[in-house]
């Protein structure tokens, strides 16, 4: 855990991270991993058309972005087990092994289901359009 602190040197909150170790992973080959990135040329070239065109741009950031994507039903689960200082067994013995509901940082195949995920919300219930060229870059035309 991190502490972070206010400003007056008090704890204000504890932050955790917990990350997948996706070395273990049985069948790593299986994972397709591959997630697209934005361009830098397709940042350049949006920012120079809403400067000619006098346009606003706008700009986000997803909190968790990882944590925010989800697996399809046909998928196969993910397990893992627990981190270093949790509880490793229950009060049988039996080790405890964590069935994964979201992909956690450190998985393979994170970046791909984030994306997907996002692209499932942009393209098909927020009608934006995926550019041709860069397969990160959506846009929407508003008709007056």
């Amino acid at each position: 855990l991190k502490r972070k602190r206010g400003a007056k040197n008090e704890v204000t909150k504890h932050k955790a991270r917990c990350v997948y170790n996706d070395k273990r992973r049985l069948n790593r080959a299986l994972v397709d991993t591959f997630s697209p990135a934005v361009r830098h040329s397709t940042i350049r070239t949006a920012m120079a058309v809403a400067c000619i065109k006098r346009r606003k741009v706008f700009a986000f950031d997803v909190t968790g972005a990882y944590l925010q994507g989800r697996y399809r039903d046909d998928e196969d689960p993910v397990f893992a087990r627990p981190p270093l200082g949790r509880r490793t067994k229950d009060s049988r013995g039996v080790p405890i092994v964590w069935k994964m509901h979201r992909p956690l940082y450190g998985q393979g195949d994170a970046g791909r289901i984030w994306y997907r995920t996002l692209r499932e919300q942009l393209v098909g219930k927020q009608k934006f359009v995926p550019s041709e060229c860069d397969p990160s870059y959506f846009y929407k035309r508003y008709k007056p």
